[in-house]
C-alpha cells in the first residue's frame, strides 16, 4: 500500500529475494543496515552500514584509511583484481585540487608500468629496467637503473653514524663473489675504501691520506703504498 518492499533478512544460503527456485542465489541482509548478494549459497558482495563494499568477505578487516573497498578473505590463499584494456590500465588517486594527484598506469603499447605524482616520476619498462625521472634508459651496459633530472641529479646513501654505506659489484649469488668489487664509506672511521677481486686496494682516510694496498699510514706524505 505504501509502495515499499519488505523482506526477511535471510542468509547467504537461503536468500530473501531469488529467481525461480534458486533459493541460494539472490539478495539477503547479513546484519542491521547491511545489504548482501549471494550466489550458490556463498556471500559474494556485502555493503556494510558505513557504505563500504566487501567482495568475497563479510568482514571488514581493513585499516580504517583504506576500507571503502575490501576484496577477498584472509583465509583464502590467492586473490586479486584484474583490469583489462587494449590501451592502458590505470588506478588514479584524486583530491579536491586534482583528479589525478597520483596514479599507477600500465601501458599496453610498450608494456611499461608507470607511477605518477601529478606527472610520471618512475617507470619499469618491458625489459625490467627502472627509470626515475625519465622514460629513456641509459647506455646498454649501464641501463638497469637510470636516474634523470633537468637540474642537479644524484643518489644519497644514508647510514648510521657507526655504520657503512656500500656499493657491491657481484658476479654470483652466494659466497665471496657477491662482493668482488666494493666501494664503501665507513662513517665510524670516516674513510673511503675500494675493493677489487675481493681485497681492499685503496683507502682515503679521514685526513685525506691515500693508502694503496695498506690500511694505515706507514710514513709521511699523502700517498702510502
Amino acid at each position: 500500500a505504501n509502495g515499499k518492499l519488505a523482506y526477511p533478512a535471510g542468509t547467504a544460503a537461503a536468500v530473501s529475494l531469488y529467481s525461480g527456485s534458486d533459493t541460494d542465489t539472490g539478495i539477503y541482509s547479513p546484519g542491521s543496515n547491511q545489504f548482501g548478494i549471494s550466489t550458490a549459497g556463498t556471500s559474494r558482495i556485502v555493503v556494510d552500514s558505513s557504505g563500504n563494499v566487501l567482495l568475497g568477505t563479510t568482514t571488514n578487516y581493513a585499516d580504517g584509511g583504506a576500507d571503502n573497498l575490501v576484496v577477498g578473505s584472509t583465509s583464502v590463499g590467492e586473490q586479486g583484481i584484474t583490469i583489462g584494456a587494449s590501451t592502458s590500465s590505470q588506478i588514479r588517486f584524486a583530491d579536491a585540487a586534482a583528479n589525478t594527484a597520483g596514479y599507477i598506469l600500465y601501458n599496453h603499447s610498450d608494456d611499461a608500468l608507470a607511477f605518477g605524482v601529478s606527472s610520471e616520476r618512475m617507470r619499469i619498462d618491458s625489459s625490467g629496467r627502472l627509470l626515475l625521472g625519465t622514460t629513456i634508459e641509459g647506455e646498454a651496459t649501464a641501463d638497469n637503473l637510470t636516474i634523470a633530472d633537468s637540474g642537479n641529479c644524484g643518489i644519497t646513501l644514508r647510514s648510521g653514524t657507526a655504520a657503512v654505506g656500500t656499493i657491491f659489484f657481484s658476479d654470483a649469488t652466494s659466497g665471496a663473489d657477491e662482493y668482488r668489487g666494493v666501494i664503501q664509506y665507513d662513517h665510524n672511521g670516516d674513510y673511503f675504501k675500494w675493493i677489487t677481486a675481493g681485497a681492499e686496494r685503496m683507502r682515503i682516510d679521514s685526513s685525506g691520506q691515500i693508502l694503496m694496498n695498506c690500511t694505515s699510514q706507514i710514513g709521511g706524505g699523502y700517498i702510502q703504498h
